[in-house]
């Protein structure tokens, strides 16, 4: 059984001002990586925050490596533009280690340029119940004039687990699953970045607008195999958010996904059953964006 759960969802916007830059011929957008790890005790949890530069945002966080019997309990980039925070779960006998990137972008601005703020937006749905056996669809979308860079999900229980979370052009589309045998809990959350920003040069008005694509890659899952695959971005352009679909069955399990270097994603998945295709989604952040 499959339901489809829309709205109810809080929209907050913060801002950040950007810092200008010393020299004009350096890039304007300008993309980084933090990344972090720390230890989740024998059968306890563990909170894990990652932060950019205090003239950056935070667009997305991901494991990159995350050992069996530990789950993503909680995905949250919270009110902070520059942080990130993701609570790890364990099942394991013994203590894991796990690590975690956030994808971060800054504005250097060209002499001149002034006046200019980055804004980003959080959609989040918690507390969403997921009936056993079943699964529930669940669209975010973002504030009116923003577009998606990067998601998170939190699931309650072991048995709950992520098949879809597809970017479209206003927002994603999850699809939680829960093959357990009671109702379990989970939570969503993306992360928006403002299409266009403005500011002033000699008195008049000047804009930058973002530009993000989708880009889709599928690959078979052979049977009774895990797998693992990359795609990358263009080499003007520099990857931020995963996502992915699984259809047709319910035995392939995305284990994780995440940005990887500056231009690619990376997806590792498990499949117990038939031979299926999965699509992986990568986010693309041109680098080329000017004001004008």
């Amino acid at each position: 059984m499959r339901a489809i759960i829309g709205g109810g969802a809080t929209v907050a916007i913060v801002m950040l001002a950007a810092l200008p830059a010393a020299a004009a011929a350096r890039p304007t957008v300008v993309p980084s990586s933090a990344e972090r790890s720390t230890t989740v005790p024998a059968g306890g949890a563990r909170s894990l925050t990652l932060t950019c530069r205090a003239d950056a945002v935070a667009l997305h966080a991901a494991p990159v490596r995350l050992p069996s019997g530990v789950r993503v309990a909680a995905s949250d980039p919270g009110r902070d533009v520059r942080r990130w925070s993701l609570r790890f779960a364990s099942v394991a006998r013994r203590s894991r280690s796990v690590t975690a990137t956030l994808r971060c972008v800054r504005l250097h601005l060209p002499v001149g340029v002034s006046g200019v703020t980055l804004r980003v937006s959080t959609t989040s749905r918690t507390k969403l119940r997921v009936p056993a056996g079943s699964s529930v669809q669940l669209p975010l979308r973002c504030a009116p004039g923003f577009i998606p860079a990067g998601q998170g999900v939190g699931a309650g229980t072991r048995a709950v687990s992520v098949s879809t979370a597809v970017p479209n052009g206003d927002g994603w589309v999850f699809r939680i699953e829960n093959k357990g045998n009671s109702a379990a809990t989970a939570s969503a959350r993306i992360r928006c970045l403002q299409r266009a920003v403005r500011g002033r040069r000699n008195g008049a008005i000047t804009r930058l607008r973002f530009d993000v694509k989708h880009l889709a890659f599928s690959v078979p899952v052979r049977s009774g195999k895990s797998r693992s695959f990359t795609g990358s971005c263009a080499p003007d352009r520099f990857s931020l958010g995963t996502g992915i679909s699984i259809d047709g069955t319910d035995d392939i399990t995305l284990l994780r996904s995440f940005p990887l270097g500056s231009r690619e994603g990376s997806w590792f998945l498990r499949n117990r059953g038939a031979a299926e295709p999965v699509r992986g989604y990568l986010l693309c952040l041109s680098r080329a964006s000017r004001f004008g």
